[in-house]
């Protein structure tokens, strides 16, 4: 094993030499794409995945089948649903910046996600102007590069739904259809 053979590995297992069957097949074998705006994270799978297009990924997101979440470094990544179980069990339990960010602006974390969930479980898509108008006039920093968004996404509340123009956040508790607990 010499350094060519590892570097012409490492590149075909993550797509570049050899193609995916999917984008499902891509994000679950990756781990997830990295996709803090969206645009990119496609094209990382347009150049992984043959013959995918851009309305083949318009009808996944419909059916739910990529999603957004924070996920490695509490950025937004691609993922496929299945991928939220073990993102979960990883960083549900650390005390992420979220937290801290709201102790220092006097908010009550936990009072705020029961909030979020209760609204997710009256309707299926949040947006995030309804998410602003709950977190009230701080809204703004308390959704700071996801905020309060990332500790409800690791807590399994809400997902992202990647759409165009903009994303909708779906919760998950009654109203998606996935039961992680």
């Amino acid at each position: 094993m010499d350094l060519n053979w590892i570097r012409n590995t490492r590149i075909a297992n993550t797509g570049l030499g050899n193609c995916f069957e999917s984008a499902e097949d891509c994000l679950a074998s990756l781990i997830g794409i990295q996709a803090q705006y969206q645009q990119f994270g496609e094209i990382s799978l347009f150049h992984r995945v043959n013959g995918l297009s851009r309305n083949m990924l318009d009808e996944k997101y419909s059916k739910n089948e990529i999603i957004k979440l924070w996920g490695q470094r509490t950025t937004v990544h691609l993922y496929v649903p299945e991928d939220w179980v073990n993102l979960n069990a990883i960083y549900s339990p650390r005390r992420t910046w979220v937290r801290k960010h709201c102790e220092e602006l006097g908010v009550d974390l936990d009072e705020l996600l029961d909030r979020i969930d209760v609204l997710g479980r009256s309707q299926r898509f949040v947006s995030k102007e309804e998410l602003a108008v709950l977190m009230g006039n701080q809204a703004k920093k308390l959704m700071t590069w996801g905020g309060v968004l990332i500790e409800s996404s690791l807590l399994g509340q809400i997902y992202a739904v990647p759409e165009r123009p903009s994303t909708k956040f779906l919760c998950t508790s009654k109203m998606g259809g996935w039961n992680f607990d």
